[in-house]
């Protein structure tokens, strides 16, 4: 829970660092300095105690070693964050950090495949993605609705975004 505290406010103060200005940038930008490395250790931690907790996910890494890219972006998300933000960057510490929670959930889903909720204390208790699943005319209905939901979805955020753009010129003129 605290190292994901930790990288959505990462994340939240990349995000305040690129957009404000002033006291509030100095602000975001102190916090982004702080929570990187309350992050790079919590990462470190929470990646032995994975390790300890759950064996199973080293092994079904290993098993297909393209699941390493997971881990791999994460690691590159977190080394460029620090590297950007010792610099003093704007953009590249926000995009570092999405790489960064990309890799990590990434991972963790690479790491477990097939499980989805695996039992620490007997595997034959572990939820997998055959038992999870639900029936297949309810999956087909959630795809029928999720595909004009996702087009509605993506055409308000291209108009949040273009009806910003327009206000923002509008205000200089």
């Amino acid at each position: 829970g605290g190292a994901a505290f930790s990288a959505l406010t990462v994340h939240g103060a990349a995000w305040l660092n690129l957009r404000t200005e002033g006291p509030v940038q100095a602000r975001a930008r102190k916090a982004l300095r702080l929570f990187t490395w309350i992050q790079v250790a919590l990462t470190a931690l929470v990646t032995v105690g994975t390790f300890v907790v759950q064996p199973v996910i080293l092994e079904h890494l290993a098993r297909d070693p393209w699941r390493f890219l997971f881990p791999a972006l994460a690691g590159a998300g977190l080394v460029l964050l620090v590297v950007y933000e010792r610099r003093g960057e704007e953009l590249r510490p926000l995009l570092a950090s999405g790489a960064y929670i990309a890799g990590m959930l990434g991972a963790v889903v690479a790491g477990v495949y097939p499980l989805v909720l695996p039992a620490s204390n007997d595997p034959s208790l572990s939820l997998d993605i055959h038992r999870a699943a639900a029936p297949a005319s309810g999956l087909q209905i959630g795809l029928f609705w999720w595909i004009p939901g996702m087009i509605i979805a993506l055409g308000y955020f291209c108009l949040l975004y273009t009806s910003d753009a327009a206000d923002e010129e509008d205000s200089v003129d």
